[in-house]
């Protein structure tokens, strides 16, 4: 398919937003949890007050005095399970499934599926009343939006070709930045705003609402692995070959699985990944309890969002442009100094191995794109996505702020030796996508 046509740009525009909607939905909860919990009853207990009167000294209910209110904070073990594995979990185990069924099925109906199965869920915690209900429904997001990389990724991958595939790729990504960004939009001010006097509930049912759009959209986009092969054939004969796809063979997907994956380039990237995903997710999860900790009453929603939109969408889609120039002037296989480029750039939310997903499409053979990016999601998130649950047992010994200076600053800096010693690895060739 021409890069030209409408058609491809249309439908990038519908897997973008869709993406966008599923990580708002995922990162939601990191903005709301203090009024969640106020109102659903989880977590740790503390004294708060506004932000003129210092309550911070106060650590019984019995000291906190009449300024300020001994509540629930959206911090705590409770909140930790509900950010982190009761998420990451799901979303890891469904990746590997929906990989599978995008190598092999309509991967436009899949994703519509996806986004409506992460879209009701978010709608439906507006409505939660329990702890458990809430981590019900956080299962169910994770679980739409494990289809949205592997699925969304091979399609375009396959709409776009080598010249214009980093450019396409990069606004994929816009997706994750400004879900996070608008986040704290939804998350602070639609909460304040109060909206027919339901506070974060409303956030909540307004952020998932247009997914269900977006997934009826997206029922009517052709999958290009079914298309005619024989402009001659009847009506008849070219409504049968849209309807089957290439013959399936498990023992030569499992081959290509194992030729694709087992190199020591995949498996030394994974690792370095998996430590700057730990990083991303524990500063993720935990920036809006760290702001409303130590520094209450800040302004903090406009700037997370600039920081996020402005900054992470511009550098992604530069980044992109970057990379189709070099491969126009030096071929596919220069995508293995752009990885060693790219792997070293820091941002605020944990999708930063954006180029490694890109060079990855590009040194796994066709038929498992889809099944070798969803497992390298499912390692590195099962590692990366867990381990900063251990920030909530660190900051009972040294206090939130210095468990937080190790595990991003910290593992940061970690991932930046390993991503090093991981560029050696790197193939100097690879194979030419059609």
């Amino acid at each position: 398919m021409a890069d030209s046509k409408w058609l491809n740009i249309y439908s990038l525009a519908l897997l973008t937003l869709g993406y966008i909607i599923g990580e708002l939905a995922h990162f939601l909860i990191a903005t709301t949890s203090p009024e969640v919990a106020k109102d659903i009853h989880y977590g740790d207990l503390g004294c708060r007050g506004d932000k003129e009167f210092d309550c911070e000294e106060f650590k019984t209910a019995d000291t906190c005095t009449s300024n300020c209110t001994w509540d629930y904070l959206g911090t705590g073990l409770e909140y930790q399970v509900l950010a982190g594995p009761a998420f990451i979990v799901t979303f890891t185990f469904s990746a590997l499934i929906m990989g599978f069924l995008a190598d092999n099925f309509s991967r436009p109906l899949i994703l519509s599926a996806a986004i409506t199965v992460f879209s009701v869920c978010c709608m439906l915690m507006g409505f939660s009343q329990s702890y458990w209900q809430l981590v019900v429904l956080r299962m169910g997001i994770a679980l739409g939006e494990g289809a949205c990389r592997p699925a969304s990724g091979s399609l375009i991958a396959e709409f776009f070709g080598p010249e214009n595939r980093a450019k396409a790729n990069g606004v994929f990504s816009w997706g994750v930045y400004y879900g996070y960004g608008l986040a704290f939009i939804f998350g602070i001010y639609i909460t304040q705003a109060d909206i027919l006097g339901y506070g974060w509930r409303s956030a909540y049912v307004m952020a998932g609402a247009p997914g269900l759009i977006i997934a009826a959209l997206l029922i009517f986009i052709k999958d290009p692995r079914y298309k005619v092969k024989n402009d001659q054939a009847s009506v008849e004969n070219k409504s049968a070959l849209e309807e089957s796809g290439p013959k399936f063979s498990l023992r030569n997907y499992l081959i290509s699985i194992k030729k694709g994956f087992w190199q020591p380039a995949m498996i030394c990237l994974l690792l370095s990944a998996a430590v700057r995903h730990t990083a991303g997710y524990s500063w993720a999860n935990n920036n809006f309890n760290y702001f409303n900790t130590y520094h209450e009453g800040k302004e903090i929603g406009y700037w997370f969002m600039i920081c996020s939109i402005v900054g992470g969408g511009c550098g992604v889609v530069f980044g992109g442009i970057f990379s189709d120039i070099l491969v126009k002037r030096m071929g596919i296989s220069s995508r293995q100094c752009q990885v060693n480029i790219f792997i070293y750039s820091t941002d605020i939310v944990p999708d930063n191995v954006r180029s490694i997903y890109l060079y990855i499409l590009e040194i796994v053979p066709d038929n498992v794109r889809s099944i070798t990016v969803s497992t390298f999601l499912f390692i590195m998130n099962n590692l990366g996505g867990n381990i900063p649950i251990l920030i909530e047992v660190v900051a009972e010994w040294i206090e939130l702020k210095p468990a937080l200076y190790m595990f991003w600053p910290g593992l940061v800096g970690l991932s930046g030796v390993m991503f090093a010693l991981s560029s050696f690895t790197l193939p100097a060739q690879h194979k030419e996508i059609k």
